[in-house]
């Protein structure tokens, strides 16, 4: 297993945009239509979220900014794949003469 570490900047606020509440992070494994969401970060906080001994397999994370009155801007996506570990060794191998 291993570790994702997501990491993003926030867009700036314009004076025709409301204040940044959170940042909506959402995961699923590839091939998955549903996402499920896993945190919200607010924006006083250092932009980032660690995804802990997570599977091996393919995934896909989705950040959404939301703003103070629950507006949501479009989505970003990105993609992980966490490789699988290679295969033990064999045991009790012998050599015997006949």
């Amino acid at each position: 297993m291993a570790n994702v570490r997501l990491t993003w900047a926030l867009p700036p606020v314009t004076g025709r945009q409301r204040p940044i509440r959170e940042t909506k992070i959402e995961f699923r494994a590839l091939g998955i239509q549903q996402w499920t969401e896993q945190d919200r970060v607010a924006p006083d906080v250092a932009q980032e979220l660690v995804f802990v001994d997570v599977a091996p397999g393919d995934y896909e994370y989705r950040g959404t900014v939301v703003d103070v009155d629950g507006k949501e801007g479009p989505p970003e996506t990105t993609t992980a794949s966490v490789p699988f570990d290679g295969p033990g060794s064999i045991t009790s191998f012998t050599a015997t003469l006949e």
